[in-house]
């Protein structure tokens, strides 16, 4: 097995130790050894690896033990809200108050490390799952004075306070770990699994996820599966979201976890070849380093994706030199704001929040501009690094964050911001006014605006990409499939609803002079008409026009900020609406003054563009074909005309393996690749 590890050219592989079982002979009775073991494996594994160069983490899984340990050790399981214990079939899921956690995790390693020369310690499953126990409901209310919520509703204190709660016990309980472990062997890695960005916040929220969870792990490792049951629209980019939300916003180095399996309920099928080399380049083009969960050894059943996973993994090996000093070259971020999914978006996380970032991140890569992804609660330190920042309804922005911000504009930055962005605090309460300063607008009240268009008045000014229609929708699908009884220009209390829209008017008065304020300069258009009052055909015509600006441009200081007041990413994310992505990539193009990369490469190839030492590097991910259900087949396209900003001369083909044809072109270099394959890195130097 570990020879096969190695001639695929990976440097890492995680072996099961502990926890739900053992695999090598504890002296622990609370852990079961594996029956079919006839040896140590965790001594043979790791010294067959570290022969041949190979690191080795200690795979524990502490979240779960056996259900015949119940009637004689209750306490040291997880009970829920009805006071019965929580299993998984044979298993019972352990109380994070409890022995399990508290007291044999810390055994386990000091047995682990005292025996076995393993460089560090990896936890599947690590999560704060709640506990309604009388032991953690006695320490839940000592610390925050409220009794354990049931359920999770938002409108009541203690649910709020039983998130903040497991987020700060988990990053606690974590650097324990992590001090503990280091004592023991100092240089050893703590990691465990997560997701960064998520289709399930629930999920999220219980893993503990935040800034303070992830300074505590020495490398991050995210999960992004494939699986079937993701909903619709299939969200394909978590794999580069994730390494790029690790590298760019938690400074760690960023593993990203793809499984071998295409269905997460059958585990001995392989996932189609071209999804997983996919998935694979995504991670290294953002700056992670790809993980395989592979079930087994390479004696697999299903043999179908082992060629092509051996194949991407050696040509990384080969070319490990560049993917060791490989940068971001974008000058473009997106900020992801778990707070917001939290404390705005609340119990409906993907209407309200998630389908609003998504949409800006897809008409990014569909546009071909180059981005990284941010988290909100790192953005302070890290906008001297790029010159565009696009906030996709991040609704809960703290006050310094949005000084930052204004700060950022005033100085010449740009930022380009949607629907609810800054209108409520770190903790979702509802502001009535902007904390952005640099938008130049006054809130007045959301409205849902269903049936109701955007009417573009200097048509001129957007280019060729809307030069062939005068309006926008903004949408009438949810929840009546576009027909009525429906209720437009209704005022709202709580978003999220379809077709909705913010009214602003222009904010005046002191302190706003000469910064975006009285007498400075703004750009509006996009006006919005009145919605339809009946979509049946015969009625569906609107009449008079609002005059309120669908897109505001405000000067502020040496810069500018662009506010769209509804749900443009939310509108292209679910229903593909074209002008949404063209709007977005306008609005960035004007920001930059000009692309950094151009292609004609069709919207289904992803190009990430980076540095590693003076050269240029450009990854260019091909996804044509099926994308509703895994890819089955990168449909070859070409040729491939590629422009990047620079004064390179001359460019390469790693993986068609040599020279390109390379024109100077203004002040750029043109670059035609005769054909695109599944992927292909471009050295442009």
């Amino acid at each position: 097995m570990v020879d096969k590890i190695a001639a695929c050219g990976a440097n890492v592989m995680l072996a099961n130790a502990g926890g739900v079982v053992a695999w090598y002979p504890t002296a622990l009775p609370y852990q079961r050894i594996n029956p079919y073991l006839r040896s140590d494996f965790l001594a043979e594994v790791t010294d067959a690896a570290h022969k041949r160069g190979i690191r080795v983490l200690a795979r524990l899984d502490i979240t779960k033990g056996y259900a015949e340990d119940l009637e004689g050790h209750p306490d040291w399981f997880r009970v829920a809200a009805d006071g019965r214990p929580v299993l998984v079939r044979e298993l019972a899921e352990t109380c994070f108050s409890g022995p399990y956690w508290q007291r044999f995790n810390f055994e386990i390693l000091d047995e682990i490390f005292s025996r076995y020369a393993v460089d560090g310690v990896f936890y599947n499953h690590f999560r704060y799952l709640t506990c309604y126990c009388s032991r953690c409901r006695a320490q839940f209310h000592k610390v925050t004075g409220f009794d354990m919520p049931p359920n999770e509703r938002w409108e009541d204190p203690a649910c709020r306070a039983l998130v903040r709660y497991r987020y700060r016990a988990l990053a606690e309980y974590a650097g324990r770990v992590k001090a503990h472990v280091h004592e023991l062997r100092p240089g050893a890695l703590v990691t465990w699994d997560y997701e960064l960005a998520t289709d399930n916040p629930p999920y999220a929220r219980d893993s503990g996820w935040g800034p303070a969870l992830t300074a505590q792990a020495d490398v991050i490792v995210s999960i992004a599966f494939d699986r079937l049951t993701r909903p619709l629209p299939k969200w394909i980019y978590q794999q580069g979201e994730q390494a790029s939300l690790g590298r760019n916003s938690f400074c760690r180095p960023t593993c990203v976890v793809v499984t071998h399996t295409a269905i997460f309920g059958n585990r001995r099928t392989a996932q189609p070849a071209a999804q997983l080399v996919r998935d694979i380049v995504q991670i290294v083009a953002h700056g992670g380093a790809p993980g395989i969960q592979i079930m087994g050894t390479f004696a697999q059943d299903d043999r179908k994706a082992l060629p092509a996973l051996r194949s991407v993994y050696r040509f990384l090996s080969q070319h490990a030199e560049l993917y060791q000093d490989l940068e971001s070259a974008a000058q473009v971020a997106v900020v992801y704001s778990q707070r917001t999914a939290d404390w705005y978006a609340r119990a409906d996380a993907f209407q309200r929040y998630v389908s609003h970032y998504r949409g800006c991140y897809e008409a990014l890569v569909h546009e071909h501009i180059p981005f990284d992804v941010v988290e909100a609660e790192h953005l302070r330190g890290l906008l001297a690094r790029y010159r565009v920042i696009i906030l996709p309804n991040v609704a809960c922005l703290d006050d310094e964050t949005a000084y930052a911000l204004d700060h950022f504009v005033a100085c010449g930055g740009q930022v380009i911001v949607t629907h609810e962005t800054s209108l409520y605090d770190r903790e979702g309460e509802f502001r009535g006014e902007f904390a952005l300063r640099a938008l130049g607008r006054r809130f007045l009240k959301r409205r849902l605006m269903q049936g109701a268009y955007l009417l573009l008045r200097d048509r001129a000014m957007f280019g060729e990409g809307l030069a062939h229609t005068d309006l926008i929708g903004l949408g009438l699908e949810q929840p009546y499939g576009g027909f009525g009884p429906f209720l437009p220009s209704v005022d709202v209390d709580r978003p999220g609803g379809e077709g909705e829209f913010v009214f602003t008017e222009r904010a005046e008065g002191p302190g706003l002079a000469g910064s975006g304020g009285e007498g400075s300069q703004q750009i509006v258009d996009l006006l919005l008409s009145n919605p339809v009052t009946n979509n049946v055909p015969e009625f569906s015509y609107w009449e008079g026009e609002t005059g309120t600006p669908g897109l505001v441009i405000n000067r502020f200081g040496h810069g500018e900020a662009a506010y769209l007041p509804w749900g443009v990413g939310r509108l292209y994310h679910l229903y593909g609406v074209l002008e949404c992505r063209r709007l977005i990539g306008w609005l960035v193009e004007r920001a930059l003054g000009g692309r950094p990369l151009w292609t004609d490469a069709p919207m289904s190839v992803e190009a990430v563009l980076g540095r590693s030492g003076s050269r240029t590097i450009v990854h260019l991910i091909n996804a044509t074909g099926l994308e509703s259900k895994p890819l089955l087949e990168a449909i070859p396209v070409g040729p491939v005309t590629l422009w990047v900003r620079g004064a390179a001369v001359s460019a390469r083909g790693l993986v068609s393996g040599g020279a390109l044809e390379a024109v100077r072109d203004g002040d750029g270099v043109r670059i035609t690749l005769p054909r695109l394959g599944p992927f292909e890195v471009l050295v442009v130097e």
